[in-house]
């Protein structure tokens, strides 16, 4: 088993059955090529290279090693298509499966015609949703966030975040069928998203967790509210101030 979140508290890897290959910081990529680096031939390393970029994870010692034996802008080039590719794809886990095989033979993503057009029109979509974003952005605290404006939760939180110069971004979709609110966040400086929704979320009858930059959360609509404002002043104790 593979895995770069942080353990639940109170977990030791020790108690994980299996073989458990584990690391915080890095990439699920980079774990899994550095894993079966011996049985690999060495140009499959851009695969793992295209993994680290598309979790913001490029930056480690091993993946800037990498980089060095291929052409930087190609390879996230390809990582561009093949990234916009797959939230263009969805949950169409065929497709998904298909694609899994076509990197494991080392074919790069712009050999596959229909994932190019995939990754254009998904672009042509995330442009409409920064401007849906840029218009709607609210702010509480070192938050700020927007609800249902469609589009890639996490690439609405990063614009909420950056257009409203806060620290961390959240986006939100109602569930009304299911009577919750899902929710991708993101985050830059001195705070931990993880511990944060680990530690606030249940007090809401939700959950939520993730990694320290980069998390999700799960909270019914009717607490929805109380919980923004919780969450409010725990990231402000984080970052160890009360008014942004």
């Amino acid at each position: 088993y593979i895995d770069h979140h942080p353990l639940p508290e109170g977990l030791s890897p020790y108690e994980v059955p299996g073989e458990f290959v584990h690391g915080v910081g890095v990439c699920a990529s980079e774990l899994t090529y550095r894993f079966f680096e011996d049985r690999l031939s060495r140009d499959m390393s851009r695969i793992a290279v295209y993994g680290a970029i598309g979790d913001y994870a490029d930056d480690t010692p091993y993946i800037r090693r990498l980089v060095q034996d291929w052409d930087k802008r190609v390879l996230y080039f390809e990582t561009g298509i093949l990234i916009q590719a797959l939230d263009a794809i969805g949950r169409n886990y065929e497709r998904k499966r298909g694609l899994v095989w076509m990197l494991s033979e080392n074919v790069p993503p712009s050999a596959d015609d229909e994932l190019v057009e995939l990754a254009l029109e998904q672009t042509r979509r995330d442009e409409e949703l920064r401007l849906r974003v840029k218009n709607v952005v609210r702010t509480i605290g070192p938050i700020a966030y927007v609800l249902d404006v469609g589009g890639s939760p996490s690439k609405a939180a990063i614009y909420a975040r950056a257009y409203a110069g806060k620290p961390v971004g959240l986006a939100g979709e109602s569930k009304e069928d299911r009577e919750v609110v899902d929710m991708s966040l993101r985050a830059v400086g001195e705070v931990d998203l993880n511990i944060a929704l680990r530690r606030i979320a249940p007090r809401f009858g939700g959950s939520g967790g993730g990694h320290p930059k980069a998390a999700g959360a799960r909270i019914p609509i009717d607490r929805f509210n109380a919980f923004l404002r919780a969450l409010a002043v725990f990231l402000s104790s984080q970052l160890g101030a009360t008014t942004y």
